[in-house]
């Protein structure tokens, strides 16, 4: 049975899981359609998708330099994509959503920043919390 997008977006309000992993054999409409819906939603969207590959640490931080906004604090490493994305004040108040639908070259290539990666997603997101703002999410192709 596959997920349907609105059982997606439910998964998304569970405040306990900040990563989303999604079954590779998903449809390709699912995450045509999440952007949009998620935002609708009162996500402030992040789609890794649209921001070029991604395959290695430097490809990564590139990808995140077009996504966010001009900040002071970014400056293409990972210390600073954490606190960029710590401090995102996005306008939407459901919170932040990482989209990640092509995760395979840098899992392949560069294993170690992918889990540097999905940890930081999750600090971040428990500082946020524990601050009582809104949380940073991540959807990710497994």
């Amino acid at each position: 049975m596959s997920l349907s997008l609105e059982q997606l977006l439910q998964r998304l309000e569970d405040a306990a899981t900040p990563v989303v992993w999604l079954d590779p054999a998903l449809p390709a409409q699912l995450w045509e359609e999440l952007p949009a819906a998620a935002a609708a939603r009162g996500f402030h969207v992040l789609n890794l998708g649209e921001a070029g590959p991604v395959f290695d640490l430097c490809s990564l931080l590139a990808a995140f330099g077009r996504l966010l906004p001009d900040s002071t604090c970014y400056d293409y490493s990972l210390p600073s994509l954490r606190e960029a994305l710590f401090r995102l004040e996005p306008q939407a108040k459901t919170g932040c959503l990482v989209l990640f639908p092509e995760p395979d070259s840098l899992r392949q290539q560069d294993e170690s920043t992918f889990e540097d990666f999905i940890e930081l997603i999750e600090n971040v997101d428990d500082l946020r919390r524990a601050q009582r703002r809104s949380g940073l999410k991540a959807v990710v192709r497994d």
